[in-house]
C-alpha cells in the first residue's frame, strides 16, 4: 500500500463490495423529517434576512416584515400545493425530469444547471450561516468565521465521501431539536405577550423607538423596491421544497402518499415558523443589529451595513423570554445542527441529480461512476469544490450568497410547473371526461404556479440584478450550454463510432480488414536492459517486418550508441533517423507516414520502453520523452503503440534463456546490424 493509498484509506474508509451498499429505503415515518431538512433549516436565516433588508430603510420600515412573511408563507403553501400534484402526476419525477420529457433537451439543461446551482448554494449557505452562530456561541472566533465555513465545507465533502451524508440519523435528530426549540420560542413569546401585552426586548438588543411610520407618498416607489427586495431575499425559504418529490424513489411505499405528507409537513412548518418568528420580532420591537451578541446601537434609523450579518431574531427572542445571555449559546448549537443536516442532504441530492444528467449525456459520463465507499465521488468533489469556491468568493457572507439562491430554485420552479402544465394539457385533450376536470384543476394550478414563481423571478431581476443577482443568471446560462456542448460532443463521438449496418456475413466496415502485415518499431536510445526486454517483446509478437530506431540528436552520444550495438549483436535491424533539429517526435512521425504511404494496409506498432518508479516525485525525472512521443504518435492513423515497463527496483530481471528463446522464436527475417540512415 502507497502512502497515498494510506491516508486515503485513513480518511475516506475501507472499499464497500458491490451489492454491500448501505441505502435503504427509508420509511414513512423517518422521509418526513429526513427530507425535510433543507426546506425547515431555512427557517435559520430567511427572516432574518427580511429583516436585514428592511432594516436599510431604516428601524420604522420593519413594520411591513410581518407582512412579507405572510406573503412569503402564502408563497410556499401554493408551491407546496403544487408539488403535491408533481408527486401525483409523475412519481418519482423532479422538474429536470419534467423540463426534459415535456419541454425538450434546452430546457432540461437550463433546469438542471439551476438546480446544481441551488444544492451548491444550499452547503455554501449553510455553512456560512453555520459559521456565524459558531462566532455567536464563541465570539472570539468572528476573525477566522471564513475559515469555519470553509472547513464546514471540507468537512461535508469529507463525510458524504465515507457514504456517510447517506444517514437519515443526522437529519432526523437535527430536524426534531430544531422544531422543538422554535415552538419553544412561539409559544414561550406569544402567552408572555398575552399575559403582559408585549414582549420587552433584551438588555442591548436593537429595538425601534417610538411608533413605525409609513414612507410619505414622496417616499412610495422607495418603499416598494424596499419590500420586494425583502420579498425576493425572504423566499428563500421556499428552497428545499422540491427534495420529497426528486427523493421519492428512495421512500417506501407508498412513495406518493409519504411524498404528499412530507410536503404539507414542510408547508406549515415553514409557514408557520415565517410568520411567528417575524410577528413576535414586531412585537418585541427587535431589529437587526450589525455585530455583537445582542446587538450594538440603538438608533431607530440607523442602516445595518452591507455585508454584515445581524445577530440571528431567533438569540434575541430567546434572550428576550428567558432575560439571560445563555439561551444564546443553545439556539447557535440546535441551528448548527439543523445546518449541518441541510448540507448533507444538499450533498445526498446533487450526486444523484448530477448522475441523472450525465445519463442524458448532459454531464460526463464520470458521474456514473460510483467510487469505493459506493457513492458518486466524482459528483461529491465537484460540489464540494464549487461550494468552497463560493464560500471564499464572497467571504462567507450570508446576505451576498442568498442573491444567488433563489434565482436557480425559482427558475427551476417555473419551467417545471410550465412542463408539468404541458403534460396535463395533453392529458386532457385525451382524456374521458371522468377525468378531464381533475386535468384541468391541474392544468390551471400548474399554470399559475409557473406564472408565480416567473413573477417572483422578475422581482428578483428587478430589485436584486444589481447586487449579484446577475452571477446566478450568469452561472446558470454558462452551465446550460456547456451541457449542452457535452451532450453535442458525445452525439458527434457516437455517430463516428457507430458501425454501419452490414449483411450476415459481410464486413460492416473498413475497420475489421484485417491487416496485411504489421512493421514493428522499437525505439532506442541505448542498449540497456528496457531496450532489449522491448526488442524481446516485439519479436515475440512475430512482425512480419522488425527494426529498431534511433533518433540522432546528438551526434557524440549516437556514435556511443552504434559502437554499444555493434557489440551488443541484436539481431535487429537499425535505423538512424537524422534530426537536425534535435526533434525525437517529428522525424519518428514522418518515417512512420512514409512506411503507411508505401503500404497503406500496414500497421505499424511502436514499441516504447518506460521506466516504472517506486515515488511519485520520481516521474518528474524519467519518461518525460515517452510523453511527448506519445501526445504526438496518437495522432497518426494506422498506429498501435505499446509501452514496455520496466519496473526499478522491483526485482523483475529477465532471464537470459527466456531472451534466447525469443531470439530463436522471433529470429524470421530478422538480421543484425546498421540497415539504413535516413534524413529528415
Amino acid at each position: 500500500m502507497t502512502f497515498f493509498d494510506a491516508v486515503k484509506r485513513a480518511f475516506v474508509g475501507r472499499a464497500v463490495a458491490t451489492g454491500k451498499s448501505p441505502e435503504t429505503r427509508l420509511a414513512p415515518k423517518d422521509a418526513v423529517p429526513a427530507l425535510s431538512t433543507n426546506a425547515i433549516s431555512s427557517l435559520a436565516y430567511a427572516p432574518d434576512e427580511i429583516l436585514f433588508t428592511l432594516a436599510a430603510g431604516g428601524v420604522a420600515a420593519l413594520v411591513f416584515a410581518p407582512w412579507v412573511g405572510i406573503a412569503v408563507a402564502l408563497l410556499t403553501l401554493i408551491l407546496v400545493a403544487a408539488y403535491r400534484m408533481t408527486v401525483r402526476r409523475a412519481p418519482g419525477q423532479g422538474d429536470y425530469q419534467i423540463a426534459r420529457t415535456e419541454l425538450g433537451v434546452r430546457a432540461g439543461a437550463a433546469v438542471g444547471a439551476a438546480l446544481l446551482l441551488d444544492l451548491t448554494l444550499t452547503v455554501a449557505v449553510s455553512m456560512a450561516v453555520a459559521a456565524s452562530y459558531v462566532v455567536i456561541a464563541f465570539p472570539l472566533l468572528e476573525p477566522v468565521q471564513p475559515w469555519i465555513a470553509l472547513g464546514g465545507v471540507a468537512l461535508l465533502t469529507l463525510l458524504s465521501l465515507r457514504g456517510w451524508a447517506r444517514s437519515v440519523r443526522v437529519r432526523i435528530v437535527s430536524v426534531y431539536l430544531f422544531l422543538a426549540m422554535l415552538l419553544l420560542i412561539l409559544v414561550a413569546g406569544g402567552v408572555m405577550v398575552m399575559v403582559s401585552g408585549h414582549l420587552e426586548p433584551f438588555e442591548g438588543a436593537s429595538a425601534a423607538n417610538g411608533p413605525a411610520r409609513v414612507p410619505a407618498p414622496a417616499e412610495g416607489w422607495a418603499a416598494v423596491i424596499l419590500v420586494l427586495r425583502a420579498f425576493s431575499t425572504g423566499s428563500a425559504a421556499v428552497t428545499g421544497l422540491e427534495t420529497p418529490v426528486t427523493n421519492a424513489s428512495s421512500i417506501r411505499s407508498p412513495r406518493a402518499k409519504t411524498a404528499g405528507r412530507t410536503l404539507l409537513f414542510i408547508g406549515v412548518v415553514s409557514a408557520f415558523g415565517m410568520v411567528g418568528i417575524l410577528v413576535l420580532a414586531h412585537i418585541s420591537g427587535l431589529a437587526p443589529a450589525a455585530s455583537g451578541l445582542t446587538g450594538s446601537g440603538t438608533d431607530a434609523q440607523r442602516a445595518v451595513e452591507p455585508g454584515t450579518w445581524p445577530t440571528p431574531v431567533t438569540v434575541l427572542l430567546s434572550q428576550s423570554i428567558i432575560g439571560a445571555h445563555w439561551p444564546a449559546i443553545v439556539v447557535a448549537v440546535v441551528t448548527f445542527m439543523i445546518l449541518l443536516g441541510a448540507g448533507m442532504s444538499a450533498f445526498a441530492s446533487f450526486p444523484r441529480l448530477a448522475y441523472q444528467l450525465a445519463q442524458d449525456d448532459l454531464l460526463p459520463r464520470q458521474m456514473r461512476t460510483r467510487g469505493e465507499r459506493l457513492v458518486f465521488s466524482n459528483g461529491i468533489l465537484l460540489l464540494g469544490g464549487f461550494a468552497g469556491i463560493l464560500v471564499v468568493a464572497f467571504g462567507s457572507r450570508v446576505t451576498d450568497l442568498i442573491q444567488l439562491y433563489v434565482v436557480g430554485i425559482f427558475m427551476a420552479f417555473g419551467v417545471g410547473q410550465l412542463g408539468l402544465a404541458r403534460r396535463a394539457n395533453k392529458h386532457r385533450r385525451h382524456a374521458v371526461r371522468a377525468t378531464r376536470r381533475r386535468d384541468v384543476r391541474h392544468l390551471l394550478l400548474a399554470g399559475f404556479t409557473s406564472g408565480l414563481s416567473f413573477l417572483v423571478l422578475i422581482s428578483i431581476v428587478a430589485t436584486r440584478l444589481a447586487y449579484g443577482a446577475f452571477i446566478a443568471f450568469l452561472l446558470i446560462a454558462v452551465g446550460a450550454a456547456w451541457m449542452l456542448s457535452i451532450r453535442r460532443h458525445y452525439q458527434r463521438v457516437d455517430r463516428r463510432l457507430k458501425a454501419p449496418q452490414h449483411k450476415p456475413g459481410e464486413l460492416a466496415c473498413a475497420d475489421d480488414v484485417l491487416p496485411s502485415r504489421v512493421h514493428a518499431l522499437v525505439l532506442a536510445s541505448n542498449t540497456n536492459r528496457p531496450v532489449r526486454r522491448a526488442i524481446a517483446y516485439a519479436r515475440g509478437m512475430r512482425p512480419a517486418r522488425l527494426e529498431c530506431v534511433l533518433v540522432d540528436t546528438e551526434p557524440e552520444r549516437t556514435t556511443r550508441f552504434l559502437n554499444s550495438w555493434d557489440e551488443a549483436q541484436l539481431p535487429v535491424p537499425l535505423t538512424v533517423l537524422a534530426s537536425p533539429y534535435r526533434d525525437v517526435a517529428g522525424p519518428l512521425v514522418d518515417h512512420i507516414r512514409r512506411i503507411r504511404a508505401e503500404k497503406p494496409r500496414e500497421i505499424v506498432a511502436v514499441f516504447v520502453p518506460e521506466y516504472v518508479v517506486e515515488h511519485a516525485w520520481e516521474r518528474l525525472v524519467h519518461n518525460q520523452v515517452v510523453a511527448r512521443l506519445h501526445s504526438h504518435l496518437r495522432l497518426e492513423p494506422g498506429i498501435v503503440i505499446a509501452t514496455v515497463p520496466w519496473q526499478i527496483g522491483l526485482e523483475q530481471d529477465i532471464d537470459d534463456s527466456n531472451a534466447g528463446g525469443a531470439d530463436a522464436a522471433g529470429g524470421r527475417g530478422s538480421q543484425g546490424g546498421r540497415v539504413s540512415q535516413e534524413g529528415s
